[in-house]
């Protein structure tokens, strides 16, 4: 079990460590232990927005770049961290989607499809001008529709428009209600 964006409590005097992942004993994962965590230090600073995963790779989101943590040999104080885009970040924690082992997520300037080969697609470019125009980017929410195979968006903290983005066709649709 891992957990992002820590608040610690030890004895009594709280300590916020919004650069913090804490995992939890192998086997155990209502026992996270004080020592067990990992430090994400961006350079641009900020913090961790939301964690998802990649096939066997945890991703960790800040507001300002994109972390892959490895802990591929199951023991995860044996991971390997490395910085995949220090140029993203994403500034809505409920736009983080795994769609059919891709990430999808908002962030300031485009909505980005994360491959498992951690290549980053930006895909909201066909919606440029509607995207860049959202002025509230963080209160935006994603949902994937796997019946239809497609993600659902609402952009910022409007519901008169929403959003669609076919995978298969990588094609947008507007639904307009009033």
């Amino acid at each position: 079990n891992f957990v992002g964006n820590v608040r610690l409590d030890p004895g009594g005097n709280l300590e916020n460590h919004p650069d913090f992942v804490m995992y939890s004993m192998p086997g155990q994962p209502d026992v996270i232990p004080m020592t067990n965590y990992i430090r994400i230090l961006d350079q641009q600073g900020g913090s961790i927005t939301g964690l998802n995963r990649i096939l066997n790779n945890l991703v960790v989101f800040m507001t300002r770049g994109i972390f892959r943590l490895d802990v591929s040999s199951g023991e995860p104080s044996l991971y390997t961290l490395l910085e995949v885009n220090p140029n993203v970040g994403c500034i809505a924690p409920e736009s983080i989607v795994n769609a059919k082992d891709n990430l999808f997520f908002c962030a300031n300037e485009n909505m980005y499809q994360i491959r498992p080969d951690f290549s980053f697609i930006p895909v909201s470019e066909s919606i440029e001008d509607v995207y860049q125009g959202i002025s509230n980017k963080a209160d935006s929410k994603v949902m994937y529709d796997a019946k239809r195979d497609r993600l659902i968006c609402k952009f910022g903290n409007t519901s008169a428009n929403i959003y669609t983005y076919d995978l298969l066709k990588e094609s947008w649709t507007k639904m307009v209600f009033t």
